[in-house]
């Protein structure tokens, strides 16, 4: 099993949406949770788009997660939001990345 190293002061947690849309009103609360632990926020590109109830469609919330998987600055990605929009992208993401950079 492979733990990722544990997360100190300044390091970046991604949040995303692999499903159902969010605002940042939604969001107020976490982000600002997260940074009284010392850590940064950095929000997906799409993770204010709509596409029906989906935070935008299927490449765009799959850019999103691959994206976070792909930047070594960030150290954990949460999840706004999941459900069955997560099936829709499962294969369009490449996870490699989370064994050379492993991630909460």
């Amino acid at each position: 099993m492979i733990y990722p190293s544990a997360l100190q002061k300044g390091d970046k947690i991604g949040i995303i949406s692999t499903a159902r849309k969010i605002s940042k009103e939604e969001l107020v609360f976490a982000k600002k949770t997260i940074e009284k632990w010392g850590l940064k926020v950095v929000f997906g590109n799409n993770l204010f788009q709509e596409h029906n109830q989906f935070a935008g469609n299927d490449n765009q919330r799959a850019s999103d997660l691959q994206n976070m998987i792909d930047d070594s600055d960030i150290k954990a990605i949460v999840c706004a939001r999941g459900g069955y929009g997560t099936v829709r992208i499962l294969d369009n993401v490449d996870f490699a990345g989370l064994k050379a950079n492993p991630k909460w």
